[in-house]
């Protein structure tokens, strides 16, 4: 029976999230992964929700959005909600992952997935992995996120023998959860800090104001 592999983000197929579980799925295991579900496809819902109840596990890959997750994300977890005794005791777990280069930014959702996990839906949790600075994975080379790759890879291991996550995961997967003072010197005069934002502001269907300050 196979692990079922479902990408949370709006950007379905191009998302960082199909890069992050391409990295998985090429691990030397004995884990068989599914074709990735896309949960972006809303009207597939009810067929993805069908491949999860037959699943032998569940492996989600999905950014952080605004401290929280994308909607369609959510709502495939109500969906889980309505028939916990279903996903009871199976293995779940989590990546997730953000433009920013603080892991400390998303260790809050990493908590309501703890407590969704366990407490809401008593599936068994295999942890919570966290990749920060994903967004440069549209742009560069996987050769720039080795160390990543090869602790993700590693860690299919623990879901082969449905252990839990080691506790230093996210610690090896990023280093410090914050930027030293140092480093947010450096990032707040470097000139071409809004390069990327603004090439894919540039490219966005609605006008966007880059120089808006909404909450001044």
């Amino acid at each position: 029976m196979k692990y079922l592999a479902l990408n949370g983000s709006p950007r379905a197929r191009t998302s960082n999230s199909t890069r992050i579980l391409g990295w998985l799925a090429s691990a030397e295991s004995s884990i068989q992964m599914s074709e990735i579900q896309y949960l972006a496809h809303v009207k597939k819902h009810e067929e993805i929700l069908s491949a999860a109840r037959d699943a032998r596990g569940l492996i989600f890959c999905f950014p952080l959005y605004v401290d929280s997750m994308p909607a369609q994300q959510k709502r495939f977890f109500e969906l889980m909600e309505r028939e916990k005794e279903t996903f009871r005791s199976m293995p779940v777990a989590f990546i997730i992952h953000s433009g920013f280069p603080e892991s400390l930014q998303s260790e809050s959702l990493a908590e309501y997935l703890e407590h969704f996990a366990g407490d809401i839906m008593g599936m068994k949790l295999l942890g919570v992995a966290i990749i920060a600075g994903s967004e440069a994975l549209q742009m560069a080379p996987d050769e720039m996120f080795t160390r990543q790759k090869v602790i993700l890879q590693e860690m299919m291991r623990y879901i082969e023998a449905e252990r839990r996550f080691p506790v230093d995961i996210n610690k090896r997967l990023n280093g410090a959860r914050s930027l030293s003072r140092t480093r947010r010197i450096l990032f707040s005069i470097n000139p071409f800090k809004h390069f990327y934002w603004h090439l894919r502001a540039s490219k966005h269907q609605h006008r966007v104001h880059l120089k808006a300050q909404p909450y001044r």
